[in-house]
């Protein structure tokens, strides 16, 4: 016998997406971190024992363009948690060559 669901299980309601992360060693790791100290002032915007988070790196189109995210859970002044996205570039991904 095979029941029918009203909904489908796998569908939690955000688009399908694919995911990686940056490598310390890549060309994106520092200029993503870069445009997190642009807009906040710094990297880190210690504010109760919390900072900046990278997430992770995701597409919502099968690998076609890619977004950083990063998360901060009590960015100053009031402590809001905050997420940002930087948009990734082409070359983010390649490791960086040793000088």
């Amino acid at each position: 016998m095979t029941t029918t669901l009203p909904f489908d299980p796998t569908d939690d309601g955000f688009p399908p997406s694919v995911s990686k992360a940056l490598e310390r060693k890549s060309r994106g790791w520092e200029r993503a971190w870069q445009v997190i100290a642009t807009k906040y002032g710094d990297i880190v915007c210690l504010h109760e024992g919390e900072a900046w988070q990278y997430m992770g790196s995701v597409s919502y189109d099968d690998g076609a363009t890619w977004e950083h995210e990063f998360r901060h859970r009590a960015l100053p002044p009031d402590g809001a948690r905050t997420y940002e996205k930087v948009a990734a570039m082409a070359d983010d991904f390649e490791e960086l060559l040793p000088c």
